[in-house]
């Protein structure tokens, strides 16, 4: 375990092997915040990130709200620790209030891990309350309860704000961009994936840069995304198909962009011994990832 004294908070980084490479929670107390973290997670003497954002990873964190935010940032300040979520509301940060303490981080298993606490097996709403939590940018703050009959805290889309009197403050911080045509509107895109590339290969970054992976489909979302990473590097692409099923498959979508595209069945988990749907569906929404499994 590594720890800073310099400031009024002393901050703690304890590794541990075991977990997701990018996975944190963060202890914070009145006196000191404690993270624990994955190998891949990028982090300073005060200050965490597990994504990207356009522009120089050596610039350090944008202290201002920008397009194309993709992950969660901590800062430790000398008054305040600061948690900033991503600028789309498709993650979402979990935070649990105790006597002495709040618990942060974007799994809920990691904070029922670290507090002994458990869901309430008697409350039926907790899919209705995450899909919530993303549906409109109004509704971008929930809570959840817990068997013990504490509120489990949802945040999408916000920054938070803990005192060192573990005063927490969730502010909404819009961000206001149109378009007048098309051509504005791939500009904007190139430029973001532009700024994420440079970001997520920066040899500053003590893990390592990244590659890409990607899924391709019969849509239109996933190959625009194919197409602007093609000239990254992205090579392959993976589609989700079944035996006499093949309506969303991005299979054909290969040769016309220019990258390998490998079909995956998406029911071949049904193969699998055991209960497999199960840990999918405990990671959130309704378990629709269980298409990697095989």
């Amino acid at each position: 375990m590594s720890t800073l004294s310099r400031r009024a908070v002393k901050v703690f980084w304890k590794y541990c092997p075991s977990l997701p490479p990018l996975s944190w929670a963060a202890e914070i107390r009145s006196e000191n915040v404690t993270i624990y973290h994955g190998l891949r997670l990028e982090h300073g003497d005060d200050w965490l990130v597990d994504g990207a954002w356009p522009g120089r990873f050596e610039a350090g964190l944008p202290t201002e709200t920008i397009e194309g935010f993709f992950a969660f940032s901590l800062r430790v300040t000398a008054n305040e620790v600061l948690i900033d979520c991503p600028t789309h509301p498709l993650e979402r940060l979990f935070l649990l209030r105790e006597e002495n303490r709040i618990i942060a981080s974007p799994s809920v298993a990691f904070i029922l891990a670290l507090t002994g606490e458990d869901l309430d097996s008697a409350y039926p709403d907790y899919l209705v309350d995450n899909f919530r939590v993303i549906s409109r940018i109004s509704e971008n703050y929930q809570t959840m309860p817990l068997a013990n009959g504490q509120l489990l805290h949802i945040i999408a889309n916000r920054r938070v704000t803990i005192s060192n009197q573990l005063e927490m403050k969730i502010e909404y911080r819009p961000l206001e961009k149109s378009f007048r045509d098309f051509a504005e509107y791939k500009d904007f895109l190139v430029g973001i994936t532009a700024g994420l590339h440079e970001n997520l290969t920066s040899k500053a970054r003590r893990a390592g840069a990244y590659g890409y992976a990607a899924a391709i489909s019969n849509g239109y979302d996933s190959p625009m995304l194919n197409v602007l990473t093609k000239p990254y590097g992205l090579k392959d692409s993976v589609t989700f198909s079944a035996p006499g099923d093949t309506e969303d498959s991005g299979e054909h979508m290969g040769p016309t962009i220019g990258i390998n595209v490998h079909p995956i069945n998406r029911l071949g988990y049904q193969k699998m011994s055991g209960f497999p749907e199960a840990e999918f569906i405990a990671a959130g929404s309704r378990g629709e990832d269980i298409v990697f499994a095989e």
